[in-house]
C-alpha cells in the first residue's frame, strides 16, 4: 500500500510540474484556421519609359502575418523593397530592356506562399512612372 501511495504522490508531483507552478491545465493548441495567402496582381504601369525608375505594388490577401516578400525581374535587374504597410510592398527599378517580367512571391508566417507576375514593356516614348 505504501508503494502505491508513493507512486501516486510521484505521479501527482509530475503532473503539477508539467502544468506549471500554478497547477494550470495544459490546453491543446488549436490548428490554424486562416486561409492560405493570395496575391491577386501586381499594381503599377505596364508600359514604362526606358532607363527610369518605376514603382509597383502587390497586396496579399488572407494568410498569417508577418509576411516576407521576394521580388525579382527577368532582365536580371534589381530594385529595392519598401514596406508601406503590413500587406503592401513596392518595388522600384530601372531597366534598359524592352520587355521583362516582374515577379513577387509572398510567404506567410506558416510557410505558405503566393505569387504573381506582370509583363513590363519599356520604350523611350512611354510616359514616366507616377510615384
Amino acid at each position: 500500500m505504501r508503494r502505491i501511495s508513493a507512486c501516486l504522490v510521484l505521479l501527482m508531483v509530475g503532473l503539477v510540474a508539467a502544468c506549471g507552478e500554478s497547477g494550470g491545465r495544459l490546453e491543446p493548441t488549436a490548428p490554424s484556421l486562416s486561409l492560405a495567402p493570395s496575391v491577386s496582381s501586381i499594381v503599377g504601369q505596364s508600359t514604362v519609359q526606358l532607363g527610369y525608375p518605376c514603382e509597383w505594388y502587390a497586396q496579399v490577401h488572407n494568410g498569417t502575418a508577418p509576411f516576407t516578400w521576394s521580388w525579382s525581374q527577368s532582365d536580371g535587374g534589381s530594385g529595392y523593397v519598401n514596406q508601406r504597410t503590413t500587406t503592401l510592398e513596392s518595388y522600384v527599378t530601372s531597366s534598359n530592356w524592352d520587355q521583362w517580367t516582374l515577379s513577387v512571391t509572398v510567404t506567410d508566417a506558416q510557410g505558405r506562399t503566393a505569387s504573381a507576375s506582370k509583363t513590363i514593356n519599356a520604350s523611350w516614348t512611354a510616359t514616366y512612372c507616377e510615384f
